[in-house]
């Protein structure tokens, strides 16, 4: 009973386990930026296709729609990069943490190089001691309940100490 028993598990191993664990890696190495080639079994494949057969297949169609739908994700997002250098108006982007991942080449007049916004957040740029602050304060609690804003009024002093009205 022993005997069979661990060839049954060795069989139920070599015909299905393995390629499950197969499955299972390629699943978790996925990479879209980097995708690797289709997946793929190693074995014989049987003359009638099997579920295993059918789960590759799901697996790849699944991954050639996740590659389209990052690619036009990718050209989308390009196509707004464009828009928003071009764009008379300046343009910034902020991360989860509110801190500048992006500002675009119009916001030079209000704040010098670009480089020298990145990495901070609006917290760190808010005027101090000036008229608006309650403003501001409003502003820092929409964003820390990660809401969306619209209609932030308010001055600053650009690079040249001139005041700018912004919206």
């Amino acid at each position: 009973t022993f005997l069979v028993s661990l060839f049954i598990v060795y069989i139920f191993h070599r015909l299905v386990t393995r390629h499950l664990l197969s499955i299972a890696r390629f699943v978790g190495h996925y990479d879209l930026a980097h995708p690797p080639p289709p997946l793929g079994l190693q074995r014989v494949s049987p003359k009638q296709g099997d579920e295993l057969d059918e789960l590759v297949e799901a697996f790849n169609m699944l991954c050639a729609g996740l590659q389209r739908a990052y690619h036009d994700l990718k050209k989308s997002e390009q196509r707004f990069r464009d828009y928003a250098e071009t764009a008379s108006d300046w343009y910034w982007e902020t991360g989860p943490d509110h801190r500048f991942t992006y500002v675009s080449d119009p916001s030079r007049a209000s704040f010098g190089e670009r480089g020298s916004i990145i990495g901070k957040s609006r917290r760190d740029l808010a005027p101090q001691g000036e008229l608006g602050q309650e403003r501001w304060r409003e502003h820092f609690a929409v964003l820390d309940r990660h809401e969306p804003f619209r209609n932030f009024e308010y001055t600053l002093r650009d690079a040249g100490k001139l005041v700018r009205h912004v919206s």
